[in-house]
């Protein structure tokens, strides 16, 4: 039991800093109010592999890169291929 209320401190230690972190920024996104909201628009980033070729992450959505940036994930390129545009 004292593992488990422990745990649920060291989540809320995290979420309180995710707040604080969205709170603090100028950047804003609309439809992020609460850290729930954050957590549930985020887990939606997907890693997709097709058989034996190479792993790509399916294209974050503006709100999402507002989110990712505001928490210092890059968003470039290099680190995001889906985003850059095709030839």
């Amino acid at each position: 039991m004292r593992a488990r209320i422990f745990l649920q401190f060291l989540a809320q230690i995290l979420r309180c800093d995710a707040l604080q972190t969205m709170r603090a920024s100028e950047e804003k996104s609309p439809r992020v109010k609460t850290v729930s909201d954050l957590y549930l628009m985020i887990e939606s980033i997907r890693r997709i592999q097709v058989g034996n070729h190479r792993a790509f992450f399916k294209r974050p959505s503006k709100a999402q890169l507002v989110a990712l940036r505001v928490f210092g994930i890059p968003t470039d390129g290099a680190a995001w291929p889906s985003l850059q545009p095709s030839k």
